[in-house]
């Protein structure tokens, strides 16, 4: 078992979800932690709970969508800290809906968070993580949808596949350059995290698809099946189990390696992509 205790570990979109599940683990394990996250009320909420229990923690609100934003959370969590041990751009939204009619603003504004977040994040922090010349960690969340074919959540899926994409060339050009500094794609599977409920606060509801039936029954369900997920706990323990056994694609759900596989063999044997049958 790795020992945390006194690392320092920076994490976005820590007000909630994954985010908020990594920093109660990480803070269980003794880390110090400076997070960050759009939501202030929730944030703020994190904040208190950790310090109540003597968790040393230093929180920054900010919008991943901005460059210079996510470079002062850099160098406020430096100057405070001295150096960062596991850096993990976590923070991103959902999307549902038929490709055709999401709208383009939409598609927009999952782009920026959930991929130029993490480009923003890498910008920010590796530089200075490699200039520590010690082992040190980069973590960006992904999902299993950044390894499967996917129906019904294409602007996401997209954003996903482009996570796992820069993160696994993030891993080479480090190795590459001989740097201490390691790479990990998180990919879950479906967990609780209230996403779904999160992310419709991205959404500019005057559009007239977001009134839609079809809308609401692809939204209704794929909340329903976030939320039969599963538990936060058992995922933080294999997202941990991941990290320590040094596996580059960190994943939770084993139940999910068939839609891994049937994409892979659709690009080996060059068909096109179908709804899986099981």
């Amino acid at each position: 078992m790795a020992d945390y205790k006194g690392k320092v570990v920076t994490i976005t979109g820590a007000a909630s979800g994954l985010g908020k599940g990594m920093a109660t683990r990480f803070a269980e394990k003794g880390a110090r932690l400076s997070l960050a996250d759009l939501d202030a009320e929730n944030l703020a909420r994190v904040e208190a709970e950790l310090k109540a229990k003597g968790v040393e923690v230093l929180t920054t609100v900010l919008d991943v969508r901005d460059g210079e934003a996510v470079e002062k959370f850099a160098e406020r969590t430096f100057a405070a800290f001295g150096g960062v041990d596991y850096c993990i751009n976590n923070a991103g939204v959902h999307s549902m809906g038929t490709i055709w009619r999401i709208p383009a603003a939409e598609w927009r504004t999952v782009f920026e968070i959930n991929v130029m977040g993490v480009v923003n994040g890498i910008l920010a922090f590796v530089p200075r993580m490699i200039a520590q010349d010690r082992e040190c960690f980069v973590v960006n969340t992904a999902s299993n949808a950044g390894l499967q074919v996917n129906t019904g959540i294409a602007p996401y899926a997209m954003s996903k596949h482009a996570v796992v994409s820069i993160t696994e060339s993030l891993a080479v050009e480090l190795q590459a350059v001989k740097s201490k500094v390691k790479a990990y794609a998180f990919c879950p599977g479906l967990v609780p995290t209230g996403l779904s409920r999160n992310s419709e606060q991205i959404k500019d509801q005057r559009d007239p698809y977001f009134q839609t039936e079809s809308y609401k029954k692809i939204y209704a369900y794929g909340a329903m099946l976030l939320e039969k997920g599963m538990s936060m706990d058992l995922a933080m323990d294999r997202f941990f189990a991941g990290l320590e056994a040094d596996d580059f694609y960190i994943r939770t759900h084993d139940n999910e390696e068939e839609e891994v596989s049937y994409r892979v063999r659709m690009v080996l044997e060059r068909k096109r992509p179908a709804p899986i049958t099981k």
